[in-house]
């Protein structure tokens, strides 16, 4: 136990008075309005005692007698200070992941939002293609029809006019050197019939083109054609983002035989 002289007498209990002889820091003491001295955060409620008339800052009373504080091993201290900064700092990661930055939408001269700009680039050719084909395959399973099966044949085709209609700039089903779209399918080696062409010029992406293909009378009816087997998706993008789909449907050459038995 700690003994802190030297010894003096209150005037005004007559209680022997031990002065700490160290500064405040070094006892940790703290008062509150209820005039209860604690050892500060170290000790504990437990080491509280109550001051008499003369018991003021480090001044302890003879019969109340306790160690000054003694400051914390470095490994505790470290661990007691990371207890209360990992918490602090998830919560503050947390806080700003789930921020949202509010971008104001850029507005053109008609005063209408400009597109955003809707990006393929070569490693995401595959999944631009089998998105597309999902799409198409469950707008006809929502009519009860068979999915369709990819072509590499019908795909050449529909890339080949894709970039022809971004050189003409001008979506329609007629190549540049007046090629139809079954001399178009011939010519890519597809060896089944061609059933129908499905084009788009637009900044949208291929499930936004899909659904909008749906909507129209004309490109529905190819699409929800029940003699389709097989689809090639193609697709060029201008430098400035806009896309050029052109998705060609065929039926394979086996059905084709068994139907003219």
């Amino acid at each position: 136990m700690f003994v802190p002289t030297p010894k003096t007498k209150c005037r005004i209990s007559g209680e022997i008075i031990l002065h700490c002889g160290t500064q405040l820091a070094d006892c940790a003491l703290t008062s509150d309005f209820a005039g209860v001295v604690k050892f500060a955060t170290l000790f504990g409620p437990k080491h509280a005692i109550r001051p008499t008339p003369c018991l003021v800052h480090a001044e302890l009373c003879l019969n109340r007698r306790v160690e000054p504080a003694k400051a914390l091993p470095v490994p505790v201290l470290k661990v007691f200070i990371m207890r209360l900064l990992v918490p602090f700092l998830l919560l503050v990661l947390g806080l700003s992941a789930c921020t949202t930055m509010n971008t104001p939408m850029r507005m053109g001269p008609d005063g209408k939002p400009v597109p955003v700009v809707y990006r393929i680039g070569p490693n995401d050719a595959p999944r631009v293609r089998q998105r597309m084909q999902d799409g198409i395959n469950t707008m006809r399973a929502q009519n009860g029809l068979p999915p369709l099966t990819s072509s590499l044949e019908l795909a050449s085709a529909g890339a080949t006019h894709a970039q022809d209609m971004s050189f003409q700039q001008r979506p329609w089903h007629w190549g540049s050197d007046g090629s139809s779209p079954i001399l178009r399918t011939q010519r890519a080696g597809y060896q089944g019939a061609f059933i129908g062409e499905l084009i788009s010029e637009t900044f949208e992406t291929e499930i936004e083109t899909v659904n909008a293909w749906m909507i129209e009378p004309e490109t529905r009816q190819v699409i929800l054609d029940p003699r389709a087997t097989d689809l090639g998706v193609g697709w060029h993008q201008d430098e400035n983002g806009k896309l050029w789909w052109a998705v060609v449907l065929g039926e394979a050459p086996r059905n084709i035989a068994m139907a003219g038995r």
